[in-house]
């Protein structure tokens, strides 16, 4: 008869037996474990109540970390771009009877505004272009210009359109032998005698005086400068 031998089971070195805990089980924060454990047995008020908490603590911590709240410190902050200096553009230097002279140009337009074309005339019954040039010169600057276009066409000193100043004279070459001149004022603008309109201001700008513009020239002189500083009135036109 063979006799049975039970061994006790000993514990391998270095691990200890499983021992009973007596204190409360540790809680299993995750969501699964949370899902699970709601879904096998019918939570009490408690229960639920522990539930809600633990949802309201893991949303908290979600947020928490979609809001880098756990970045590192040590990064440092984004420092604005500083925009590039634009050095200032200065303003157009323009010469001290400029000013006056345009002022008074408006004011001898007045006195010819609506005067109607006629060639040779040089009255307030008609004047054409270039006598408009000599008698504004005449009253207001008490220069004489000569009496044609080409003539006056050669006086001064050619400017680029983009140098223009009150007072300078623009031409335009209206026909295979014709020639018009008027007067500059101010942003683009000149007075002359039209053939269709008589003594008006007009646009350089325009279509038609844009693709017949020919020069511009600049008489101003000494005795120019002393008429306009004198500042003496207009005469009115003749013809009256």
């Amino acid at each position: 008869m063979k006799t049975e031998h039970r061994t006790t089971a000993q514990p391998r070195r270095g691990r200890q037996p499983h021992a009973d805990n007596t204190g409360p089980a540790p809680v299993n924060y995750s969501l699964t474990a949370i899902l699970v454990a709601a879904k096998s047995s019918p939570p009490s008020r408690r229960q639920w109540l522990r539930l809600l908490s633990h949802l309201a603590l893991f949303g908290l911590l979600v947020n928490l970390l979609g809001c880098g709240l756990f970045d590192s410190r040590d990064r440092p902050e984004p420092q604005p771009e500083i925009a590039p200096l634009i050095a200032p553009v200065p303003a157009p230097q323009l010469a001290d009877d400029s000013t006056l002279l345009r002022g008074r140009l408006y004011q001898h337009y007045k006195l010819w505004k609506g005067t109607p074309y006629r060639m040779g005339g040089m009255t307030t019954r008609g004047i054409d272009c270039s006598g408009f040039v000599l008698i504004t010169f005449k009253a207001l600057l008490d220069v004489r210009l000569p009496r044609t276009v080409d003539e006056q066409a050669t006086l001064g000193r050619g400017i680029a359109p983009a140098e223009l100043r009150s007072g300078d004279l623009v031409f335009f070459q209206t026909g295979a032998t014709l020639r018009h001149v008027g007067i500059y004022l101010e942003r683009g603008r000149f007075m002359h005698a039209s053939t269709r309109g008589g003594v008006m201001i007009s646009l350089l700008a325009d279509g038609y005086w844009r693709q017949r513009f020919w020069q511009a020239r600049r008489i101003r002189t000494p005795q120019i400068a002393r008429a306009v500083k004198r500042g003496s009135a207009s005469p009115s036109p003749s013809g009256k």
